[in-house]
């Protein structure tokens, strides 16, 4: 398949981007969150930049180029882990406060 580039009325050469996935462990956010921009710092040269929390297990398992380092099966069973771990700490969280919202209530009745 052929790619076309498209070029730049300004500067005659190809556009470029560049892709960046990050990390992003943000107190609050949802692990399945994504946080997408597009920047320009040049004339015709872009910079789309993604990040979740998704990628921190991912970019943990790639040397600087961005090669695995590990097979795809154990990345994916790591995130798999990750995200059961993040929900379950979700549960608990849920838990307490409710618990904590029926001693209230209870307190309250009581009066």
């Amino acid at each position: 398949q052929r790619r076309v580039r498209e070029i730049c009325d300004q500067t005659g050469l190809p556009r470029r981007v560049q892709v960046r996935l990050r990390c992003s462990m943000r107190s609050g956010t949802h692990m399945n969150m994504l946080t997408m921009y597009l920047e320009e710092p040049a004339v015709c040269e872009y910079r789309f930049t993604v990040e979740s929390a998704l990628f921190c297990m991912v970019l943990k398992e790639v040397d600087e180029f961005g090669i695995p380092m590990t097979s795809l099966q154990q990345i994916i069973e790591m995130m798999n882990e990750e995200e059961n771990r993040y929900k379950e700490k979700q549960r608990r969280m849920t838990e307490e406060r409710d618990e904590r919202e029926a001693r209230k209530a209870a307190a309250g009745g009581g009066k």
